[in-house]
């Protein structure tokens, strides 16, 4: 390994442990309003577990639609969304039709 490239692997490791073992990810708040602005502060183990199952959202305290949301978690930093129909990330996007 030359000198530069373990010098930016020892700059990793030092900013992963500064970090927390898990890091830090900063995440935009992904609620309905197109408006919001809120920043949701989650492990990289956190987000990585949000985004393993499809069509959970993270939106920030108090963001979450009742009427149309379904809560499947929940703490002081963040709560975790189900929206029943909405596809999940990744899946195709059906065109709508031009009849």
């Amino acid at each position: 390994m030359a000198l530069r490239e373990r010098d930016a692997a020892e700059h990793h490791r030092l900013k992963a442990v500064r970090n927390g073992e898990s890091g830090k990810a900063l995440a935009r708040c992904e609620c309905a309003d197109l408006r919001c602005n809120a920043t949701l502060d989650l492990t990289r183990s956190e987000r990585a577990s949000l985004r393993a199952r499809p069509g959970r959202f993270s939106v920030a305290p108090g963001h979450a639609l009742v009427d149309i949301d379904r809560v499947v978690e929940q703490n002081e930093r963040y709560t975790v969304v189900l929206i029943p129909g909405m596809p999940p990330y990744g899946a195709p996007r059906v065109p709508l039709s031009s009849g």
